[in-house]
């Protein structure tokens, strides 16, 4: 306040001896000679009149070195100088430029404004005032504290402004590190989340391994069961047959195990020239002796019964290795036309429900769509409706699963997935590919809302 009030009182005595009527044509020839562009020629006419403490002239000038014209450079120091001589007669408008000015200079631009103010302004108090040195240095002064105040607070602004800038920063810094942590317990939780579904699978699949371990093992069982019961139907045939060819039914009734029919039935019946070559006709013991039916043999009895004994289960063994060798040709050589059947078989088309189920999924930004058509079209390979497929399905659970959480995996982005992909399919039956391919489309079908 004392800065302005020392500053107008001592522009006021300077303008009252000075001649209003000189400054007044002084600029307005200057504003003449601006009109025609000559800006040369303003700043002739004006600075004169502006060092004598015209404020418009002071003003004009500011205008001039701040814009640049023709002729003239830009000068912000000399704008600065004369917008500060304006502003301490009371010009508003010069006061408002000068704190635009100051935000576009250094503070070495801004001192060496303010020297100019101060030399233009001993100028004018030693020419046109008539006050000596020591009324100068008082001016000077007031000025001075004019500006150290505009300075004060000028850092007083930018200390806040920092303190602003440092306080939006801490805050930025804070969020993203907030949101860092809560993405970082976001993968955690799907990780966890991951493996705890991955081990359940596990754990199924042992379970389901071990009851289909446990089927083979009672099925293997029953087998057994079954081919003991056969070999014994079949001895006590042989011996039925033997003791029937000595005359003795007694044995009949006494080895014959209780077997049920439908084993015994299976067993071809012993031919009977094994023993007819071992054992001589009894019509030959009688024929042109005149001896009787009964007549005793000329040859033991019991290595008869195991002659006879060994040639039936030769003769069983012969039997049998054509049949063995019919079903693995069934189950072995014949797997190509099976699978050839199968995937002729396939579905042409999704249905309905799938293709719209399909068309959702490969809308979610998460999924990589090739990889969701894909398990769909593969599900279509073979027909899985067969008991022959069924039993293929059966004998790799394990693998099947492991398939179907590898191709999940590879449809939510996993680049590792379509090596494993293919290092399990390379030991799968079409069935078996088709049958991961369905549980992976199914679960991402009911877990589309999560993905």
């Amino acid at each position: 306040m004392t800065v302005m009030i020392v500053t107008r009182l001592t522009m006021a005595l300077g303008l009252a001896l000075f001649g209003t009527q000189f400054a007044q044509a002084s600029y307005e020839a200057g504003k003449e000679a601006l009109d025609r562009n000559d800006a040369v020629a303003a700043i002739e006419e004006w600075q004169p009149v502006a060092k004598r403490g015209d404020v418009n002239a002071q003003f004009a000038l500011g205008e001039i070195y701040e814009k640049g014209a023709e002729g003239i450079n830009i000068d912000l120091i000399g704008a600065y100088a004369w917008y500060n001589l304006a502003a301490a007669q009371g010009n508003e408008k010069a006061d408002t430029a000068v704190e635009q000015l100051k935000s576009s200079m250094s503070p070495e631009e801004i001192q060496d404004g303010e020297a100019q103010s101060i030399a233009a302004l001993g100028f004018w108090f030693r020419s046109f005032t008539g006050q000596d040195e020591a009324a100068f240095q008082v001016a000077k002064a007031a000025v001075g504290e004019r500006n150290q105040q505009q300075n004060d607070n000028s850092a007083a602004l930018a200390e806040q402004r920092a303190a602003e800038q440092r306080e939006l920063i801490a805050q930025r810094k804070a969020e993203a590190e907030a949101k860092a942590k809560a993405l970082e317990e976001s993968r955690e939780a799907a990780i966890q989340a991951a493996q705890a579904q991955a081990e359940e699978a596990k754990r199924q699949a042992a379970l389901r391994e071990q009851q289909i371990e446990e089927q083979r093992m009672a099925i293997a069982q029953k087998d057994a069961m079954s081919d003991q019961a056969e070999k014994d139907a079949a001895r006590a045939r042989l011996a039925a047959l033997m003791a029937k060819q000595n005359g003795s039914t007694a044995i009949t009734t006494t080895t014959m195990p209780s077997v049920p029919q439908a084993k015994i039935t299976k067993i071809e019946p012993v031919p009977t020239p094994a023993i007819e070559k071992s054992v001589p006709a009894q019509a030959e013991q009688t024929s042109g002796e005149g001896m009787s039916a009964k007549a005793e043999p000329k040859q033991p009895v019991e290595p008869l019964k195991e002659k006879a004994a060994t040639d039936a289960k030769a003769e069983a063994v012969k039997k049998a290795e054509p049949l063995a060798k019919t079903e693995e040709l069934t189950v072995a050589d014949a797997a190509k036309p099976q699978q050839m059947e199968k995937v002729a078989k396939a579905e042409p088309t999704l249905t309905d429900e799938k293709s719209a189920a399909l068309a959702s999924l490969k809308k979610k930004g998460s999924l990589d769509n090739d990889a969701v058509e894909q398990i769909f079209e593969q599900a279509k390979i073979a027909n899985l409706d067969t008991p022959t497929a069924q039993a293929e399905i059966e004998q790799s659970i394990v693998r099947i699963e492991a398939l179907k959480w590898s191709l999940i995996s590879g449809a939510k982005g996993d680049t590792a997935a379509p090596k494993l992909n293919k290092v399990l399919m390379s030991k799968m039956s079409p069935v078996q590919i088709a049958e991961a391919n369905r549980l992976a489309s199914e679960w991402l079908i009911e877990r589309q809302s999560e993905l």
